[in-house]
């Protein structure tokens, strides 16, 4: 667990808001930040809403290899091979 104070709390947030709700500048800058699982959190939101975004699905990917997380790594590399092929037919 990360623990922050109210100034690097204020930072993180300047920061977030800085970024103008970029989904996934936000998931990296969490992660940067120490915040894993924040990080995946915003991750799995966005790509649950955004399908379609294949190319940054390896960034999501990594993130969960990172915390070994090896189902959840299984179940989305199964996803992401699946939405690329079918990519690839159309």
């Amino acid at each position: 667990f990360i623990w922050v104070d109210d100034a690097e709390q204020e930072a993180i947030l300047a920061r977030k808001a800085a970024r103008g709700g970029d989904e996934l500048l936000e998931a990296i800058s969490l992660d940067n930040d120490g915040m894993k699982v924040g990080a995946l959190d915003v991750y799995s939101q966005f790509f649950a809403t955004n399908l379609d975004e294949i190319d940054m699905r390896p960034q999501m990917l990594e993130h969960i290899r990172g915390l070994k997380l090896g189902e959840l790594l299984s179940h989305e590399g199964e996803l992401y091979q699946k939405l690329k092929k079918e990519d690839e037919e159309s």
